[in-house]
């Protein structure tokens, strides 16, 4: 997400001769869509505590807070999808053509 936030507000590219960022073109959000949750470890098996409240996987993500705010402080908008859980195991297939592409940007 760090990483995606730089990316977002590198001005290392002209635009009509000036340094421009992503962000300076409009796009202003990050997001996040699986493998933050600390998945299997809540109620019955899901994400959540007794109360409702998603449960973190600290692992990868030790301060969700200071990652936000960090993003947040290069104005840019961050966020992520709440209920899924799908990446409970690694993956089967090698990572797309497009995902390698888009390594290369």
């Amino acid at each position: 997400m760090l990483a995606q936030a730089d990316a977002l507000t590198d001005r290392s590219r002209p635009v009509d001769g000036r340094p421009t960022s992503l962000l300076d073109l409009g796009y202003d959000h990050v997001g996040l869509d699986d493998a933050w949750q600390a998945c299997g470890t809540g109620i019955n098996g899901s994400f959540h505590d007794k109360d409702g409240n998603p449960l973190v996987n600290l692992k990868a993500f030790p301060n969700m807070t200071e990652m936000n705010e960090r993003i947040h402080a290069k104005g840019v908008k961050s966020g992520w999808y709440l209920n899924n859980c799908v990446r409970r195991r690694p993956p089967i297939h090698p990572p797309s053509r497009a995902t390698a592409l888009a390594r290369q940007l």
